[in-house]
């Protein structure tokens, strides 16, 4: 039977169900009254059961690897958030206040330390930065 406009009418038609999943909030290694959700590992890659592998959101890891991609990332290089990355050290060297300021900045969470070695003999100098998390003792 057809409705007016050309349909099924009410006593005919089949129900459809519209099924939202429901992700609890995830509270391994975040901070008391704020949920905290698994963030994909990076680089990218997948777990034993075929599916993206996650870190815990602020953990340690996770703000590791944020701080990563920062220090990979050179301002301007993104176009749109151009102010995000550090200085691009490929003729002036890295500078370590500017890297601090970036993570300040972008990763409040992170409490770094920053050591630049020189280069050797051949050219190559090397930028280590060490992450903690902030408040963590």
């Amino acid at each position: 039977m057809s409705d007016a406009l050309g349909g099924t009418s009410a006593s005919t038609a089949t129900a459809a169900a519209v099924l939202i999943p429901y992700i609890p909030p995830y509270r391994a290694g975040g901070p008391p009254g704020r949920p905290s959700v698994p963030h994909l590992a990076m680089p990218f890659a997948l777990a034993a059961d075929g599916s993206a592998a996650v870190v815990a959101g602020d953990s340690l890891a996770d703000v590791a690897q944020c701080v990563s991609v920062l220090i990979q990332t050179f301002t301007r290089s993104r176009l749109v958030v151009p102010d995000y990355g550090i200085p691009d050290p490929t003729f002036a060297g890295p500078d370590a206040t500017a890297i601090a300021a970036a993570i300040a900045t972008w990763e409040p969470r992170a409490a770094v330390s920053i050591v630049i070695s020189p280069p050797g003999d051949d050219g190559v100098g090397q930028l280590g930065v060490q992450v903690g998390l902030k408040g963590a003792g």
